[in-house]
């Protein structure tokens, strides 16, 4: 259980996660209309806690804390960013030409 409500046996209730998602993006003053703009739901969290964990933790053992029963969904879950793209940028910019070749 990743969050629990009274006690560590007890899951937190929905209406309570998502008040308290609303309350935490009203004080870091992200209105309404922003979040619709944006797209983000408290669902989204699911999406970076995914990425974050990802590669930290076996991903039998993500999957248990995720909910996830496949290593497809684990994988939908999993957007990596900038920093675990790093080599495949740099191997494009050397493949394509778009970095000075050290060696000349």
């Amino acid at each position: 259980m990743v969050f629990w409500g009274r006690d560590r046996t007890t899951p937190l209730s929905k209406t309570a996660l998502l008040r308290g998602f609303k309350r935490a993006l009203k004080r870091i003053g992200i209105t309404e209309e922003q979040c619709k703009a944006q797209n983000l739901l408290f669902h989204s969290y699911r999406h970076g806690f995914n990425t974050m964990i990802r590669g930290r933790v076996a991903d039998e053992q993500l999957r248990r804390v995720t909910g996830h029963k496949t290593m497809a969904m684990t994988d939908n879950y999993d957007t990596p960013g900038i920093e675990q793209l790093q080599d495949v940028l740099q191997e494009q910019e050397r493949l394509f030409g778009l970095e000075e070749d050290s060696t000349k």
